[in-house]
């Protein structure tokens, strides 16, 4: 869990600051407010922490010194500790909306989410805006399998003039939960071609593309390929890798796809993916039985893993990208190190 947060949930607090989802943050006024600001931009949260935690301490920090200082504070990874600045720092400015939403992002990122929900609830009732909240609260009741309801809120914020990629990609969530593939697919390939960029967007693309057809493989393969060529640790793009291949019934594929997808994964999260622990293991059975029908290995062998399909050739250029990359700076630093040496 500590990696988690630490990789995905920092960047999101900080992007809703600088977006203006809740309004952008008060510049720094003081010479303490501009070293804080660029501190954090170089993710030395120590650092912030030592300069202002005695003074929120103290109660003498105002509420966007406290947020710094709870930004700092999940960059460390003391999400009990950013929690508590938050709350403290909301009670003394309940109107506070970013505060708010980052306090919900936090209880949502630990599996609270019907205290994420409180949270925004709380943050409505103070007047904050559709634009700032519809989009957040219709998440947390996504994640309280409130369908209808996280429907509305997109609606809501949609009609508020919050970003039309955010809200279809999220309103595509919806119809896939609920079964609307056709829809969901619509919404993402628009969202597709707003944010080409967006990773997320193509991996649900590609799980949706191979609901709809599981004959599909060929192009489903390829998106999770593209995905992989951004970031070849991205486990639920080898998830979906695995997922082509069990629909093409290639089975030692899958399991070893899974097997990424698992091993990457668990990094990500702390712990396996359960979904993927799954999908494995009935790839595995099946890789087993079709070795057995094979005569390749007796019916009392264990589940073998088998040689490795090929890596997309996306993957291995990366590879050879930082493979080079490191060479590089390995060179570099014996060439410093021999200059070194001979001024001696």
């Amino acid at each position: 869990m500590k990696s988690f947060v630490a990789t995905t949930l920092l960047p999101l607090l900080l992007l809703a600051s600088c977006n203006g989802e809740a309004g952008t943050s008060v510049p720094a006024e003081s010479e303490v407010g501009a070293r804080v600001v660029a501190l954090l931009g170089d993710s030395k949260f120590d650092e912030v922490v030592a300069l202002l935690q005695a003074d929120f301490d103290a109660g003498e920090l105002d509420s966007e010194a406290a947020r710094q200082l709870a930004l700092a504070r999940t960059g460390q990874n003391e999400l009990p500790k950013a929690i508590h600045v938050l709350k403290t720092a909301l009670k003394a400015d309940p109107g506070e909306v970013t505060m708010s939403l980052d306090l919900s992002r936090i209880y949502s990122a630990i599996g609270q989410h019907k205290l994420a929900f409180s949270v925004l609830t709380e943050a409505r009732e103070k007047g904050a805006s559709d634009l700032q909240l519809a989009l957040t609260m219709g998440m947390a009741k996504g994640r309280l399998d409130d369908l209808d309801g996280a429907e509305a809120e997109f609606l809501r914020a949609r009609a508020a003039g919050a970003p039309a990629a955010d809200v279809d990609y999220n309103l595509s969530l919806v119809h896939r939960q609920r079964g609307e593939l056709a829809e969901a697919r619509v919404l993402l390939e628009g969202v597709a071609k707003l944010a080409p960029e967006r990773m997320s967007v193509q991996r649900e693309l590609g799980i949706v593309i191979l609901q709809l057809d599981p004959e599909a493989v060929q192009e489903v393969r390829e998106i999770a390929e593209r995905v992989l060529a951004e970031n070849d640790e991205d486990w639920r793009a080898w998830e979906l890798l695995g997922d082509a291949e069990f629909h093409a019934k290639d089975y030692m594929a899958a399991q070893t796809y899974y097997t990424s997808a698992l091993e990457f994964g668990s990094k990500q999260i702390g712990n396996n993916p359960p979904r993927v622990e799954e999908k494995y293991l009935r790839a595995a059975t099946l890789n087993k039985q079709e070795l057995i029908e094979q005569g390749v290995i007796p019916e009392d062998a264990g589940i073998r893993k088998g040689a490795a399909p090929p890596i997309p050739a996306s993957v291995l250029e990366r590879q050879r990208e930082l493979q080079r990359a490191r060479d590089a700076a390995e060179e570099a630093s014996e060439g410093a190190e021999a200059e070194d040496s001979g001024g001696d």
